[in-house]
């Protein structure tokens, strides 16, 4: 299985449509993205409790309507594509991809179609 960190690479980095962008976050980034879900901001790891963040998942974008952020499982077979809704006391996250490979074709189809619609400008 190819590593998340080159799938990552050929995921475009932003789509924007109508009101709302998908920001996707090369390896480089990854590491700070993780500060509040994975790390403490205190720089510590976050301990896993019923409904606490898990080891396993790897923020790797946001969307920037509600700042929630889009994680992958790094544990499973094609790194199943999350989002998860902040500040509900608990995380509970929602698949929206089968795959990471399958969110970015996702995404670049998206892109086709958004274009000319990018921003309430373009709309």
């Amino acid at each position: 299985m190819e590593p998340y960190e080159m799938t990552l690479e050929r995921i475009l980095p932003e789509v924007s449509f109508g009101y709302g962008t998908i920001r996707v976050y090369r390896a480089p980034k990854l590491q700070a993205l993780q500060t509040g879900y994975s790390d403490s901001p205190a720089g510590g790891p976050v301990g896993e409790t019923v409904g606490g963040w898990r080891r396993e998942w790897v923020v790797i974008g946001n969307e920037d309507c509600c700042g929630d952020p889009i994680l992958i499982d790094s544990s499973a077979e094609g790194f199943p594509v999350y989002t998860a809704i902040h500040g509900e006391g608990a995380w509970k996250a929602n698949q929206i991809a089968v795959s990471l490979e399958a969110f970015g074709r996702c995404l670049a189809a998206v892109a086709r179609i958004a274009t000319g619609r990018e921003n309430p400008v373009a709309l």
